[in-house]
């Protein structure tokens, strides 16, 4: 059963992010199947995913589906994919793409899966309203009436998010911005400058979702089309080299991978190994964990 968490403006629902088991639909490797929905009788104006080779751009989609799992059919492994829906009479697929990353334990770190521009202008009429079971039963976000980005991470079930955000790499998401993490600003450090910067993590299922809710002015100059339009902005799904593999070192010591000092920091120990960036290995089989400098050596010391 899908776990939610809803977007409220104006005490309508405008947005719904829901997170399922992927092993139900029979994953052969990640755990987490994800659904993107607009609110009722509204599409995201504008909707863009970023890869390593740019960006692609679709109009007036009203649902996208990340699914974070390999699985294996006819004795091929398909990828996981990332489907773009637009509703007309019905809701149709309107192009797919397929990336490499299985949320699970080959992913250690929060994967930002996308942003959600809201306008000040958008009024959201349409909307349904947000209801008192809603409430008693549902994750809610409430938002105000100025233009705010909210960014939406998922973390793996068996990753504790306190913990987490307590290391080294939990300090790059509580302060940089979403160039971090963009292979097309070569995952750019700049910190998000604004007074009004609000948190929430909530847990949807066995998962915990953290969501980052920015209100500011250099967002607009950022992504001045995105934040002028009701946009949805996915992120590109193989973070690990722009937060792992970045240089940490405190005064007058030696620096070291931020990788390296993760596993310090949540599972600590020392791991004196270089960290290097997955290659998409999955092409006809799955080979293991994808990063066995950090995943094996950890697994092995916390049982």
């Amino acid at each position: 059963m899908a776990e939610e968490l809803l977007v409220d403006k104006n005490g309508k629902k405008i947005f719904t992010f829901s997170v399922s088991d992927a092993r139900e639909r029979g994953s052969t490797d990640g755990e987490v199947d994800i659904i993107i929905r607009s609110g009722s009788k509204e599409s995201f104006e504008i909707a863009e995913y970023i890869d390593n080779v740019g960006r692609k751009t679709y109009t007036n989609i009203s649902a996208v589906s990340w699914h974070g799992f390999y699985k294996e059919i006819n004795n091929d492994t398909i990828m996981p994919l990332i489907r773009f829906k637009r509703k007309e009479e019905t809701e149709i697929e309107l192009d797919h793409l397929r990336h490499p990353i299985a949320i699970g334990r080959n992913t250690p770190y929060f994967t930002m899966i996308c942003s959600l521009y809201i306008p000040e202008t958008k009024k959201f009429e349409n909307c349904k309203n947000i209801t008192s079971n809603d409430k008693k039963k549902k994750q809610i976000i409430e938002v105000g009436q100025e233009t705010t980005r909210l960014d939406f991470f998922i973390l793996p079930s068996y990753m504790d998010v306190n913990r987490f955000m307590n290391t080294a790499v939990g300090l790059l998401y509580y302060f940089g911005d979403i160039t971090a993490f963009d292979p097309n600003k070569n995952g750019e450090f700049k910190p998000i400058m604004t007074k009004d910067l609000k948190y929430k993590t909530c847990k949807l299922g066995k998962w915990y979702v953290l969501v980052k809710e920015i209100i500011e002015e250099n967002m607009k100059s950022r992504e001045p089309k995105l934040s002028s339009n009701y946009s949805l902005l996915l992120h590109y799904p193989n973070q690990f080299e722009y937060i792992f593999n970045r240089s940490f070192a405190y005064p007058n010591t030696t620096p070291i991978s931020l990788g390296e000092k993760f596993t310090e920091d949540y599972y600590g120990f020392s791991l004196r190994r270089s960290f290097k960036t997955p290659a998409a290995q999955h092409q006809k089989e799955i080979n293991g964990d994808i990063y066995p400098y950090l995943l094996i050596g950890a697994y092995k010391k916390t049982k």
